[in-house]
């Protein structure tokens, strides 16, 4: 059987030259300082390590369908990578289906036990197509780190599973896995804060840190005298961004790191390099959130770009919920920063039938670089934009027609490729029996009564 999926794949060469064995009740990965104690499987085989990178490897029968379990590892420092999170993106953003269409998990969720360090880990649930389109094998995937390494477990079910092997390998996550290794300090170190700062910043400032601040959900690393009024005010930011979009909460996971810099130029310089862009375009930015952090310059704590930027920093390091598309992540990002008569304009120039229509709406690539203006989004078309996008949400979260939908739509289109017009349709069939058209529709009615 073949590996239809597997995280990191360009790293691990195939190693046929490992004795096969019949599988051991529980398995020591010791780099991992893991335990494994497997599901039972019929014809069940170890395969033993193959490489550093690829430390366990299991097949068996289970039911109808054929098993393939593979444990992966790589440095979590090649990958700059400090969360579970971050590792179940990886292992999606390195599968494809049979047909070359990217990958996505149908749920995730958040485990919390002994799987690592950060003493929670990210399961993964989905199904690979076939080449026509049709699902034949089901996915299960957990992602930790330990002992300084980026890992997952894998689980592939052929045919998909059935709901009672489902179960067992379910149990196989929750109970069969252990770490008995020393805990992270989810609050970072003060060196480990100095090392991320010395990483990431411009060569002229890395000696220049003048603190760390910590507060329940962030670690601030600055050059600037000041930075308490920031940490009060974000914390506030995220309390807001919580009651608008309700997650639960999980007490060891790591503080997410925001830079403030002492000015503008340094903003500018650092936003630049890291992100591989001209000094022209980031300036066009007051803030950015991209991979774990948040960047900044120290000027007004009250500006509104920290709540819009927060709301993607969360979405992309606590809910995974990165899919859907501009217009979505704009949309919910914007909705949060915006108060209901700043969403007027665009409300008008919907009822009108004057702006983009949803079908190609959702198609866009980016809000801002699509248009050509020279403001901070990108110009007032981008603007304008990004208002609809805000409009939107405020429709599916408010509308009496969506709103008891609302939490679903956010964590299942929030799962689609940016873009996917026919995911996106059988998310809204499913939740609404409407399609983007039929959205559009609605979304004119809305406005008019707004």
């Amino acid at each position: 059987m073949q590996l239809a999926l597997t995280a990191l794949l360009f790293l691990f060469p195939n190693s046929t030259a490992a004795q096969e064995e019949p599988a051991e009740e529980a398995t020591v990965i010791e780099q991992l300082s893991l335990t494994l104690t497997l599901p039972e499987m019929e014809e069940a085989v170890a395969y033993g390590t193959l490489s550093e990178q690829l430390p366990g490897r299991w097949t068996g029968k289970m039911g109808k369908s054929e098993i393939l379990i593979t444990v992966f590892a790589a440095s979590a420092r090649d990958f700059q990578m400090t969360i579970p999170e971050a590792v179940l993106m990886l292992v999606e953003d390195n599968a494809v289906h049979e047909d070359g269409s990217d990958f996505r998990f149908d749920e995730t969720e958040l485990i919390e036990g002994a799987y690592g360090g950060a003493s929670y880990a990210m399961i993964g649930k989905g199904k690979l197509r076939s080449e026509e389109g049709e699902p034949h094998s089901s996915m299960f995937a957990l992602a930790g780190i330990a002992n300084g390494q980026i890992y997952s477990i894998e689980v592939e079910a052929r045919p998909v599973a059935s709901r009672a092997v489902e179960k067992e390998l379910m149990h196989f996550f929750e109970k069969g896995v252990q770490y008995t290794g020393a805990l992270d300090n989810y609050e970072w170190t003060d060196e480990e804060a100095e090392a991320r700062w010395r990483r990431d910043v411009p060569p002229g400032i890395a000696d220049d840190m003048k603190k760390v601040l910590r507060t329940k959900h962030y670690i601030f690393l600055t050059n600037a005298s000041g930075g308490k009024l920031y940490a009060k005010k974000m914390e506030e930011n995220y309390k807001a961004i919580q009651k608008l979009f309700p997650f639960e909460e999980t007490k060891s996971r790591r503080l997410m790191p925001v830079f403030i810099f002492r000015t503008r130029d340094q903003y500018i310089e650092f936003f630049a390099d890291i992100a591989g862009s001209s000094k022209e375009a980031a300036a066009r930015s007051a803030g950015h959130a991209w991979r774990d952090y948040y960047a900044t310059m120290y000027e007004s704590p009250g500006d509104p770009t920290h709540l819009h930027e927060q709301v993607h920093q969360i979405f992309a390091n606590r809910l995974l919920l990165g899919g859907g598309g501009s217009w979505f992540q704009e949309g919910l990002a914007e909705y949060t920063e915006c108060r209901p008569n700043e969403l007027s304009g665009a409300a008008r120039e919907v009822k009108k039938g004057r702006h983009k229509r949803l079908p190609e709406f959702v198609q866009m690539a980016s809000l801002i670089y699509s248009t050509s203006g020279n403001d901070v989004k990108g110009g007032s078309e981008a603007g304008d934009l990004y208002k609809q996008a805000a409009l939107l949400i405020e429709f599916m979260r408010e509308s009496k027609l969506t709103k008891k939908g609302f939490p679903k739509f956010v964590a299942e289109i929030g799962r689609v490729r940016g873009g996917d017009v026919e995911a996106i349709n059988a998310v809204l069939m499913k939740l609404y029996e409407v399609d983007l058209v039929q959205l559009d529709e609605l979304f004119i009615a809305y406005c008019k009564k707004r």
